[in-house]
């Protein structure tokens, strides 16, 4: 049985990349272990969909600025476990963890893939930043981004979540070998409830919702603001969270739409569908800030659709070549509240609009966004490196 050994960044609990992928080729017959970032409500060693989550307190973060000792502590014990996997491919997911599994499939004379997430590059942003921590992270990713270009046409197979970032890729760095493999749910199969936010609101209210980090890179401002402009039976659901949450809140009682939102937790991945379901219409605010953000085709999109929801997204490259060529919803100007209020209104209160973007969203899910697809490209990608 051939060995793979992830590696991410994070606790692995939200990241729900990693669990398809690492699920998928555990069923497939491959032994996967995936190496976590611990916390305080994570065990250090669990068993997740037959694969094996391995959480320590070593950090698999190879470019940490703030702590720079740690790379004689914490790094160098974290490769120590890497190699000891012994793993017949060392997947990297995403490039802070890169140059760990390099260094470790190299001591192990393994294969080596490099699953760009994003461009990871191109995600720095000095918006709500003082000049001392920007200086700071410039010189984090101008590491990065050396450590990028000197390591991936070394590894043997890239990996990334759209065409226009695997183009911009290849053009970059001047490679060939780059697979795509979309970030979508499965298809749906039984929703056990469609009924998760009928009480937040009052009878007949028409729910949008939004689902994922708070940030404000993400247009929650410009999103908050233009609920002023929303008719009264429609109500906004922000589910999920970030370091944002309290301003985002003071923010609603500034605007006075503090009774159409509410705040809700995140939830479990094996439970999304059932809340996802329960809104009218999913919305994606993101801000044209760089381009990783102009190329993104963030998860939530695709969770709107296996969920049948019509959706609203700013006008960028990806998210609008598929909304406008699959008819599933509306594209707006991020920046312009009313705007935004105006397409959202043109969706669920225009006669017929709203059922056939519906119709379509859930057609779009089960023919081509979907991750029984999406799992076979991964099932002969790694047939092709084990083989």
């Amino acid at each position: 049985m051939k060995k793979i050994c992830m590696v991410v960044d994070n606790s692995l609990d939200h990241d729900s990349r990693v669990n398809k992928e690492a699920a998928s080729l555990a069923k497939a017959g491959y032994e996967v272990v995936v190496y976590a970032q611990k916390t305080v409500k994570n065990s250090s060693e669990e068993k997740v969909n037959k694969f094996l989550v391995k959480r320590a307190s070593a950090n698999y973060d190879c470019f940490s600025i703030y702590k720079p000792w740690r790379f004689v502590f914490s790094l160098q014990k974290a490769l120590k476990e890497l190699k000891a996997e012994k793993a017949d491919v060392y997947h990297a997911h995403d490039l802070p963890v890169l140059p760990l599994c390099y260094l470790a499939a190299k001591a192990n004379n393994s294969k080596v893939v490099y699953d760009s997430h994003e461009l990871y590059l191109e995600t720095l942003d000095r918006k709500n930043m003082n000049l001392f921590k920007y200086l700071l992270l410039k010189l984090k990713f101008l590491i990065m981004g050396l450590s990028e270009r000197k390591l991936i046409g070394k590894v043997d197979l890239v990996i990334t979540v759209n065409e226009s970032i695997k183009e911009e890729l290849k053009k970059r760095y001047k490679i060939k070998a780059v697979e795509t493999l979309l970030n979508v749910p499965p298809r749906s199969g039984v929703v056990t409830s469609r009924d998760k936010f009928k009480d937040l609101f009052g009878p007949g209210t028409k729910v949008v919702l939004y689902q994922g980090a708070f940030g404000w890179l993400r247009g929650l401002r410009q999103l908050l603001e233009s609920v002023v402009y929303w008719p009264e039976n429609f109500g906004l659901v922000l589910m999920g969270g970030g370091p944002i949450k309290t301003q985002l809140e003071k923010l609603a009682r500034n605007l006075g739409i503090e009774k159409k939102i509410v705040f809700l937790e995140s939830v479990p991945l094996e439970q999304l569908l059932d809340y996802t379901s329960s809104a009218d219409l999913g919305v994606v605010p993101m801000l044209k800030t760089n381009l990783n953000q102009y190329l993104a085709t963030p998860n939530k999109l695709f969770e709107y659709l296996v969920a049948g929801l019509p959706v609203a997204v700013s006008n960028m490259k990806e998210m609008k070549k598929l909304v406008e060529e699959e008819e599933i919803g509306v594209v707006f100007d991020p920046e312009n509240p009313k705007e935004i209020a105006s397409k959202i209104n043109q969706v669920l209160n225009e006669v017929g609009v709203y059922e056939k973007m519906k119709n379509n969203a859930l057609k779009a899910a089960e023919g081509r966004y979907n991750w029984q697809l999406e799992e076979k490209k991964l099932f002969a990608i790694y047939k092709r490196l084990t083989i």
